[in-house]
């Protein structure tokens, strides 16, 4: 599975999980091959923590790379 946003993709493992919301993609922190630094943007930043957004970012998904 591709995961796609404006920055960047990821390929990973993706799995049904029916406990997320319809619509949502969770991912997981700490995987080297599906590192999700390549969906964010370092200049989308939240102006509370000054940490760049991690959650709410926009993806898409589909097959293979």
């Amino acid at each position: 599975m591709t995961v796609r946003s404006a920055r960047g993709r990821v390929t990973a493992t993706a799995k049904v999980d029916p406990t997320i919301r319809r619509g949502a993609v969770s991912m997981p922190h700490g995987h080297v091959d599906a590192n999700v630094n390549e969906l964010t943007d370092k200049h989308d930043v939240d102006v509370v923590t000054g940490m760049v957004r991690y959650s709410g970012v926009p993806v898409t998904l589909g097959a293979g790379a």
